[in-house]
């Protein structure tokens, strides 16, 4: 679980799940992008949509196959929820249409790939496309990264293979050559400010504002932050780095336990994104000078801990816990150790 992102962790419980979710705010250009290439006559068999997670890439791609399964017909890909096209993608039913994503630990393997294999070796049941959806492509292993590259390589006719992945360079470079690349853009703040109205209303303006800006752009990781009480965590991260030079290891010890225990790993995965990113603008403030807050509380440490630093310093301590919560995520090494080592890292620098 600890290489998983916030998203996964906490599985996105207050948005609809994206088989079944009718609307798609922000992306219209991408949306458009594909309208224009089935207008065309000649729709690429594969498509690859990236962006960050929770900005809606499997939502794109549930809502590009159901618009194709529908008949491929109006202005917008908006398929109604009570078309027989809908109702049956989101029952899992439909004869043309398969989609595979990792399991709970975050993988996704051949034995998953492989079951998209038998809807290629038969004719489509209502006489249109074929269509799977891959998603969290950048899970998949080598082995099943392979297998979907033998199809891409190889389409049948009437069949398309749509990917999603927040980070396709983890991807073989020979599936990425075959396939169209659409990249979604984080979210306006206007947009995402009115889609956490629309999702949390119990959020204040002030409460949606600064979940936005440590969401980056997307909708997911806000709704993931608010439910791991983020903004709780990054706070009391914040504090301690105020007083960081003059604090004793029992609060810094008694912050890592806490989200190293049973429990906690919601925070740990909201801490382990923040407080590289915070430890970036130390770095970028010790370049330019400029503060640039997305939380109050942000900038005056990170202002201080710069000119402690400066440039070169700053870096290497970026690099360090950046790669240390890496290597702990991919080794499933102890969270509140490896917290632990991240705090008094930066302590021992500001010393």
């Amino acid at each position: 679980m600890y290489g998983m992102s916030l998203a996964s962790v906490m599985g996105l419980r207050m948005l609809p799940e994206p088989r079944a979710n009718p609307t798609l705010l922000g992306h219209e250009q991408a949306e458009s992008e594909l309208l224009r290439a089935v207008a065309s006559g000649r729709l690429h068999h594969g498509w690859l949509i990236t962006g960050p997670t929770g900005i809606g890439k499997a939502t794109l791609a549930y809502r590009f196959a159901r618009y194709l399964l529908n008949g491929g017909k109006g202005e917008t890909l908006a398929v109604p929820p009570e078309s027989q096209a809908f109702k049956r993608m989101v029952a899992g039913g439909h004869g043309d249409f398969v989609d595979v994503a990792p399991n709970e630990k975050g993988n996704l393997s051949i034995e998953e790939v492989r079951k998209i294999e038998p809807l290629f070796r038969r004719t489509a049941a209502e006489g249109g496309w074929r269509i799977v959806l891959v998603d969290n492509a950048d899970a998949m292993t080598v082995q099943a990264q392979n297998a979907v590259l033998k199809i891409l390589e190889e389409p049948p006719t009437g069949a398309l293979i749509l990917l999603t992945a927040s980070a396709p360079g983890r991807l073989l470079p020979t599936i990425r050559s075959r396939v169209r690349t659409l990249a979604l853009e984080p979210l306006e703040p206007a947009i995402l400010d009115k889609l956490l109205e629309e999702h949390l209303p119990v959020l204040t303006p002030q409460d949606r504002a600064q979940l936005a800006g440590l969401a980056q752009g997307s909708l997911g990781q806000a709704v993931a932050l608010h439910e791991s009480e983020g903004l709780v965590v990054y706070r009391e991260l914040l504090a301690l780095l105020a007083n960081l030079e003059q604090l004793p290891a029992k609060p810094l010890l008694d912050y890592a336990e806490k989200l190293g225990r049973k429990g906690g790993e919601p925070g740990y995965a909201v801490i382990s994104r923040l407080f590289p990113e915070w430890l970036a603008s130390v770095a970028r403030m010790a370049a330019t000078g400029e503060i640039q807050e997305k939380l109050e509380g942000e900038g005056e440490p990170a202002a201080r801990l710069a000119h402690v630093l400066g440039l070169e310093r700053s870096l290497a301590l970026w690099e360090k816990v950046r790669d240390l919560f890496t290597q702990a995520d991919g080794l499933y090494l102890d969270r509140k150790q490896t917290l632990l080592s991240a705090l008094l890292a930066v302590k021992g620098a500001a010393a």
